[in-house]
Protein backbone atom coordinates (compact mmCIF):
# COMPACT_ATOMS: atom_id res chain seq x y z
CA UNK A 1 0.00 0.00 0.00
CA UNK A 2 2.90 2.54 0.89
CA UNK A 3 4.48 1.89 -2.47
CA UNK A 4 0.89 2.34 -4.04
CA UNK A 5 0.44 6.03 -2.30
CA UNK A 6 4.39 6.65 -3.03
CA UNK A 7 3.59 6.43 -7.09
CA UNK A 8 0.42 8.44 -7.04
CA UNK A 9 2.37 11.23 -5.12
CA UNK A 10 5.16 10.81 -8.12
CA UNK A 11 3.08 10.77 -10.84
CA UNK A 12 0.79 13.53 -9.46
CA UNK A 13 4.31 15.72 -8.33
CA UNK A 14 5.62 15.00 -12.52
CA UNK A 15 2.63 16.29 -13.96
CA UNK A 16 3.21 19.72 -11.81
CA UNK A 17 6.74 20.23 -12.33
CA UNK A 18 7.39 23.38 -15.20
CA UNK A 19 10.65 21.80 -16.05
CA UNK A 20 12.81 18.98 -16.31
CA UNK A 21 15.26 20.03 -13.61
CA UNK A 22 12.41 20.99 -11.28
CA UNK A 23 10.55 17.96 -11.94
CA UNK A 24 13.97 16.27 -10.61
CA UNK A 25 14.70 18.43 -8.13
CA UNK A 26 11.15 17.59 -6.95
CA UNK A 27 10.71 14.48 -6.82
CA UNK A 28 14.46 12.95 -5.73
CA UNK A 29 14.21 14.56 -2.23
CA UNK A 30 14.27 11.57 0.27
CA UNK A 31 14.57 8.67 -2.84
CA UNK A 32 17.29 5.96 -1.36
CA UNK A 33 16.35 3.62 -3.89
CA UNK A 34 18.21 3.49 -6.98
CA UNK A 35 14.95 1.94 -8.85
CA UNK A 36 12.98 4.88 -7.79
CA UNK A 37 15.40 7.20 -9.09
CA UNK A 38 15.74 5.69 -12.63
CA UNK A 39 12.21 5.72 -12.66
CA UNK A 40 11.86 9.54 -11.68
CA UNK A 41 14.53 10.25 -13.78
CA UNK A 42 12.74 8.17 -17.18
CA UNK A 43 9.13 10.25 -16.19
CA UNK A 44 10.40 13.36 -15.74
CA UNK A 45 12.41 12.69 -19.52
CA UNK A 46 9.88 11.61 -21.47
CA UNK A 47 7.54 14.10 -20.32
CA UNK A 48 10.09 17.38 -20.79
CA UNK A 49 12.04 15.53 -23.63
CA UNK A 50 10.23 16.92 -26.61
CA UNK A 51 10.01 20.65 -25.36
CA UNK A 52 12.73 22.89 -27.09
CA UNK A 53 12.81 26.56 -25.90
CA UNK A 54 13.67 29.41 -27.70
CA UNK A 55 17.68 30.46 -27.17
CA UNK A 56 18.06 33.51 -29.41
CA UNK A 57 19.02 34.64 -33.09
CA UNK A 58 21.98 34.17 -35.06
CA UNK A 59 23.17 35.54 -38.23
CA UNK A 60 25.22 34.32 -40.94
CA UNK A 61 26.42 36.30 -43.80
CA UNK A 62 27.88 35.38 -47.35
CA UNK A 63 31.21 36.50 -48.76
CA UNK A 64 30.57 39.18 -51.35
CA UNK A 65 29.22 38.31 -54.75
CA UNK A 66 32.03 38.99 -57.41
CA UNK A 67 32.20 42.98 -58.85
CA UNK A 68 31.89 42.55 -62.87
CA UNK A 69 31.24 46.22 -63.60
CA UNK A 70 27.42 45.43 -64.13
CA UNK A 71 27.98 43.95 -67.26
CA UNK A 72 25.41 42.03 -69.76
CA UNK A 73 26.05 38.30 -69.82
CA UNK A 74 29.01 36.93 -71.62
CA UNK A 75 30.74 33.71 -70.67
CA UNK A 76 33.94 35.76 -70.76
CA UNK A 77 32.81 38.21 -68.13
CA UNK A 78 31.52 36.08 -65.57
CA UNK A 79 30.43 32.59 -64.46
CA UNK A 80 26.51 32.86 -64.32
CA UNK A 81 23.86 35.07 -65.33
CA UNK A 82 20.53 36.91 -64.04
CA UNK A 83 17.30 34.88 -64.05
CA UNK A 84 16.41 36.81 -67.16
CA UNK A 85 19.87 35.95 -68.50
CA UNK A 86 20.46 39.67 -69.56
CA UNK A 87 23.36 40.37 -66.93
CA UNK A 88 26.26 38.64 -64.57
CA UNK A 89 25.77 37.41 -61.43
CA UNK A 90 27.70 35.53 -58.99
CA UNK A 91 26.74 32.55 -56.57
CA UNK A 92 27.94 32.36 -52.78
CA UNK A 93 27.54 29.92 -50.26
CA UNK A 94 26.25 30.96 -46.48
CA UNK A 95 27.16 27.78 -44.01
CA UNK A 96 26.14 28.17 -39.89
CA UNK A 97 26.63 25.85 -37.25
CA UNK A 98 25.44 25.71 -34.07
CA UNK A 99 27.27 25.40 -30.97
CA UNK A 100 28.14 21.83 -29.77
CA UNK A 101 25.80 20.62 -27.22
CA UNK A 102 27.22 20.64 -23.45
CA UNK A 103 26.44 18.82 -20.18
CA UNK A 104 23.37 20.27 -19.53
CA UNK A 105 21.79 20.87 -22.84
CA UNK A 106 21.26 19.93 -26.66
CA UNK A 107 21.19 22.80 -29.17
CA UNK A 108 19.63 23.12 -32.39
CA UNK A 109 18.25 25.74 -35.53
CA UNK A 110 14.29 26.22 -35.21
CA UNK A 111 13.28 24.23 -38.03
CA UNK A 112 12.84 26.85 -41.61
CA UNK A 113 9.77 24.96 -42.46
CA UNK A 114 10.19 25.02 -46.41
CA UNK A 115 11.12 28.81 -46.39
CA UNK A 116 14.25 30.05 -46.33
CA UNK A 117 15.38 33.04 -43.66
CA UNK A 118 17.82 35.13 -46.20
CA UNK A 119 17.75 38.97 -47.17
CA UNK A 120 20.02 40.98 -49.10
CA UNK A 121 22.18 43.15 -46.44
CA UNK A 122 24.54 45.16 -48.66
CA UNK A 123 24.94 46.34 -52.52
CA UNK A 124 21.73 46.36 -54.68
CA UNK A 125 18.52 45.62 -53.26
CA UNK A 126 17.06 44.47 -56.50
CA UNK A 127 17.50 40.77 -57.01
CA UNK A 128 18.55 37.57 -55.58
CA UNK A 129 18.42 33.74 -56.35
CA UNK A 130 18.03 31.48 -53.49
CA UNK A 131 19.49 28.17 -55.17
CA UNK A 132 19.00 25.82 -52.07
CA UNK A 133 18.18 26.43 -48.57
CA UNK A 134 18.76 23.82 -46.11
CA UNK A 135 19.03 22.08 -42.24
CA UNK A 136 20.82 19.17 -41.67
CA UNK A 137 18.83 15.86 -40.34
CA UNK A 138 20.05 16.83 -36.76
CA UNK A 139 18.98 20.80 -37.40
CA UNK A 140 22.38 21.48 -36.04
CA UNK A 141 23.95 22.79 -39.86
CA UNK A 142 22.17 25.38 -41.96
CA UNK A 143 23.75 25.33 -45.33
CA UNK A 144 22.26 27.56 -48.36
CA UNK A 145 23.20 28.56 -52.11
CA UNK A 146 22.55 32.20 -52.96
CA UNK A 147 22.64 34.12 -56.97
CA UNK A 148 22.95 37.74 -56.66
CA UNK A 149 24.31 40.63 -58.93
CA UNK A 150 28.07 41.17 -59.73
CA UNK A 151 27.36 44.90 -58.19
CA UNK A 152 28.77 43.20 -54.84
CA UNK A 153 26.27 42.21 -52.39
CA UNK A 154 26.68 40.72 -49.38
CA UNK A 155 23.71 37.86 -48.11
CA UNK A 156 22.76 37.44 -44.36
CA UNK A 157 20.64 34.00 -42.99
CA UNK A 158 18.65 34.68 -39.79
CA UNK A 159 17.86 31.83 -37.71
CA UNK A 160 16.50 30.87 -34.45
CA UNK A 161 18.37 28.53 -32.03
CA UNK A 162 16.58 26.35 -29.43
CA UNK A 163 17.80 24.43 -26.70
CA UNK A 164 16.30 21.82 -24.43
CA UNK A 165 17.69 19.63 -21.33
CA UNK A 166 19.22 16.87 -22.14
Amino acid sequence: MKKIVFLMFFVLNVFASESYSDCILENMKGVKSDIAAKAIKEACRSKFQSQWEYLRTVKFTSPRTKNNDDHLYQSKYCDHASSDGKWCADEVSIVGHVKKDDEKYEYRFQDIKGSCPIKISSGPKGWMKIISCSLNSDGKIFKARVMGWTKPQTFTATLKIERREK
